[in-house]
């Protein structure tokens, strides 16, 4: 797996390590950027949420189910929430951001966090609703 890590630089100094070969999005919100990046394998393609504060150090990190492609229709609805979804599904997720942060032990809220993060503040919070099964475009 450490082929698939990346080392990010903030302002000429080393940063954090991420998962993924590619950036795909990156918001600012106040003082913290919001990264999403992927990596491409040949089965699917995983995807990785950071909230990074101004020194580049993850201050929350989540993960969506691989998919079989990238995102795709991407949308800020509001300052927090960024509508998406992924080539090869009609399932439409969304990411509710908060710069402060909130304490949640629910579920939902544990399933898709990277263990380091399980007993700190949510930064990070999807919802998905699942759609009809995807079929080509005709």
């Amino acid at each position: 797996m450490h082929e698939y890590r990346r080392r990010l630089y903030v302002d000429g100094h080393a940063g954090c390590i991420v998962h993924g070969d590619n950036i795909s999005v990156q918001y600012e919100y106040g003082s913290h950027l919001l990264l999403i990046t992927n990596h491409d394998w040949f089965e699917g393609t995983s995807h990785w949420f950071y909230w990074l504060n101004s020194s580049g150090h993850v201050v929350d990190q989540a993960s969506t189910p691989d998919y079989f492609g990238f995102i795709q229709d991407l949308a800020v609805d509001e300052p927090d929430t960024i509508r998406f979804g992924f080539f090869g599904t009609n399932d439409k997720w969304s990411l509710l951001v908060s710069e402060p942060g909130v304490w949640s032990f629910a579920p939902a809220h544990l399933l898709r966090r990277a263990n380091r993060f399980l007993l700190a503040k949510r930064h990070l919070s999807f919802n998905c609703i699942k759609g009809e099964p995807w079929t080509l475009p005709a």
